[in-house]
């Protein structure tokens, strides 16, 4: 029962090391992928990947809507 149960043991951690093996390969396929491209237009071109989304500026949102409070806030006095 014990070599069953290190059999298994050691398939389990055999067939980890090799789907970790696999996954930092890949990684570091796409790694070089991004270093060598030369812009993101580049990049995208070889991976055949939309653009990423366009972020917010939660700062810049941030002070838009306080001024507006304080003009609203100016207009009811």
């Amino acid at each position: 029962m014990t070599e069953i149960a290190l059999a298994v043991a050691l398939i389990g951690v055999t067939a980890l090391h090799v789907w970790t093996v696999c996954q930092h390969k890949a990684e570091r396929s796409e790694l070089l992928t991004r270093i060598m491209a030369r812009d993101l237009r580049e990049y995208q071109d070889v991976t055949n990947t939309r653009p990423p989304p366009k972020g917010g500026n939660f700062i810049k949102s941030g002070l838009k809507r306080y001024q507006e409070a304080m003009m609203k806030d100016a207009g009811a006095d």
